[in-house]
């Protein structure tokens, strides 16, 4: 995301840049053109030498800029090829690895014939970069005989510029300001044809940049749609304890805090950021609204980074703009960067959920219940998974017994689906739950370990979880059982 949008600033950079430059050699040439009418005698417009002098002088300078970008080109070329010689000619060492199977002996004969380097037998890889180094050597030298050759006339040019240029009296000053936005002339049109070739190079730099936002959307689709078909499940999950829904608003944390970053600006309150956020968060559609923000984001960006020095009018950016005053608008101007934009551009709408407990057919806060009860949801949502051996260190801590006899119902049906390992002092859980295997730890060592049949693990159980035979009978007795 960050490198497109990257992309999509220089695009509109180059586009801007194109745009001026091209406007500024227009003005240019007309500034030229009253200038040279200005040479005129009578009714005789600038001699030759005079009225062609910018001519001579741009193409001494395209002789001078080709030869320096032919070299260029041939020594990258040259670099390059050498470079996937050397690439191919290491793929094909040693292999193949098995022999016998001849499509693979016939695909790395292949490799080892194309970079074949013999004075004599030369692959075709080799031959190809000969050829075209050798296409270069012949331009090159085609071009620098061109310019042995363009000389005289250029110096024969010069000579008569010189003489009908003193020959014009009093017109000095009008044949300097003439070679002067010439000059100018030429590193516009020089400009123009960089700011050209950017923009073309990064034609589909928008258009990549929608697309990736596309997928993203459609990925927090998807991702809201998984996570409510999970939200459905809690109340099955939960053994009938909580129940949970999707919110309509989406979790905005991630995107509130990609704006704190956007518009971290000097004496700026967070009162004005939570504006914006709100803003947001207050529209019939968050989504929408959000991607808007988006969109004025990437617009002030591109208007910042455009190339010229005149960037003009700013872009209208009426949801910023509500939060922010004209002060702050104009330091957001100065300060907002592609990478700070592409933190908002990254920003996940995750799905809120919302969970209530149900007590007695009335439904609560999940926050709001008791901690006994959202332990003992928490505890049938992680028992009634099917995903491995679960260890649960204590659960009977913050439940009172008849809930702990509902979580134990949750036990027994899900012990023959999934190992269960529970650290507990609560007898319950042990004899009801019909535990398989007790062991006993005394300071960090086994003692009694079996079934709860097994008499020394019956023991254990009594005088540890019961307090012992006397206290157990001594309850039954005031229980009137």
């Amino acid at each position: 995301m960050s490198e497109s949008l990257a992309k999509a600033v220089r695009l509109s950079a180059a586009k801007l840049a194109r745009a001026h430059a091209d406007t500024q050699a227009k003005l240019i040439r007309a500034q030229v053109e009253n200038l040279q009418k200005q040479l005129t005698t009578g009714n005789q417009p600038a001699t030759p030498a005079i009225a062609d002098h910018d001519k001579y002088l741009q193409q001494q300078s395209a002789l001078e800029s080709t030869t320096e970008r032919l070299k260029l080109m041939r020594e990258q070329l040259t670099g390059a090829l050498n470079e996937f010689t050397l690439e191919i000619r290491s793929l094909a060492n040693a292999q193949p690895l098995i022999p016998g199977i001849a499509k693979l002996t016939q695909a790395f004969d292949t490799f080892r014939a194309a970079v074949k380097d013999e004075p004599d037998s030369k692959g075709d890889l080799i031959k190809h970069r000969d050829q075209l180094v050798t296409w270069f050597d012949s331009t090159i030298s085609s071009v620098e005989a061109a310019v042995v050759e363009w000389k005289p006339t250029l110096d024969k040019h010069q000579a008569e510029y010189e003489e009908q240029k003193n020959a014009l009296q009093g017109k000095q000053s009008v044949l300097d300001s003439i070679e002067n936005l010439n000059a100018q002339l030429r590193t516009a049109s020089q400009q123009l044809d960089a700011a050209t070739i950017e923009e073309t190079n990064l034609r589909d730099a928008d258009k990549q940049l929608d697309e990736l936002r596309k997928d993203r959307v459609v990925l927090q689709t998807d991702l809201h749609t998984l996570v409510g078909k999970q939200v459905a499940t809690i109340k099955d999950a939960s053994s009938g304890l909580a129940r949970g829904k999707l919110s309509q608003t989406p979790d905005f944390t991630e995107a509130h805090e990609a704006v704190r970053k956007v518009l971290d600006l000097p004496m700026i309150r967070e009162n004005r950021i939570d504006a914006l956020v709100s803003s947001v968060l207050k529209a019939a559609d968050v989504a929408t609204q959000w991607k808007t923000l988006q969109d004025e984001l990437i617009a002030l960006v591109k208007w910042k980074e455009g190339a010229p020095t005149e960037k003009g009018v700013p872009p209208a950016t009426p949801l910023i703009h509500v939060a922010l005053e004209d002060g702050f608008m104009e330091k957001l101007r100065e300060r907002i960067s592609a990478d700070r934009v592409a933190t908002a551009l990254q920003a996940i709408l995750r799905p809120r959920v919302e969970i209530f407990q149900l007590r007695d057919g009335a439904e609560i806060e999940f926050r709001k219940a008791s901690q006994g009860e959202q332990a003992a949801t928490l505890l049938n949502i992680l028992m009634n998974q099917s995903n491995g051996p679960l260890i649960i260190d204590q659960p009977e801590e913050d439940l009172d017994n008849r809930i702990i006899n509902d979580i134990i119902r949750t036990i027994r049906k899900t012990k023959a689906e999934r190992q269960l390992i529970l650290a507990t002092h609560n007898a319950n859980i042990a004899v009801n739950g019909d535990s398989e295997n007790v062991v006993e730890m005394v300071l960090g060592e086994r003692k009694a370990f079996g079934a709860i049949d097994e008499p020394d693990v019956r023991d254990a159980i009594t005088k540890t979880m019961e307090g012992g035979k006397d206290a157990f009978e001594l309850r039954r007795k005031k229980y009137n059982f």
